[in-house]
């Protein structure tokens, strides 16, 4: 009897560790916006890298874009994000993408191009700005 609750006791050391991997799996792109959320932008990048194939093509223009941003390279980052409002995408995803310009553009001394894109912040999204974004968003757009 003992010897039978040892093989137990074994075998579910062995599956509750998979049986915990399968509940809480996340998907690429929830996987991706993690680390990103985290600022862990390496990982981010290295796990864009393997799933790109695996996401749909905005998802994967959405988070080269939000990364190239993060790694300097404002002018991918921007036509990336071109591409990418070309797609159906949620109020939330493209005033991310929004805020993102902005700072791409002000990074490529654009101001012209800024100023639109922060009137465009403001009068259509925001409601999704925090008031502490809708300041910041506000200023940078002087």
């Amino acid at each position: 009897m003992k010897t039978n609750r040892l093989n137990y006791l074994k075998r579910f050391a062995l599956l509750f560790p998979i049986l915990i991997l399968a509940i809480f799996a996340q998907t690429p792109d929830a996987n991706i916006q993690s680390l990103i959320d985290r600022k862990e932008y390496f990982r981010a990048k290295d796990s864009l890298a393997v799933y790109a194939g695996q996401l749909p093509v905005e998802k994967s223009l959405y988070f080269g874009a939000i990364l190239d941003n993060v790694f300097n390279l404002p002018a991918i980052s921007n036509e990336k994000i071109r591409h990418c409002l070309e797609f159906s995408l949620s109020d939330t995803l493209v005033a991310e993408l929004l805020k993102t310009k902005l700072n791409n553009d002000i990074r490529m001394n654009d101001y012209k191009s800024a100023t639109v894109v922060t009137d465009t912040l403001l009068n259509r999204y925001i409601a999704l700005l925090d008031s502490a974004t809708r300041t910041d968003i506000a200023n940078d757009g002087k």
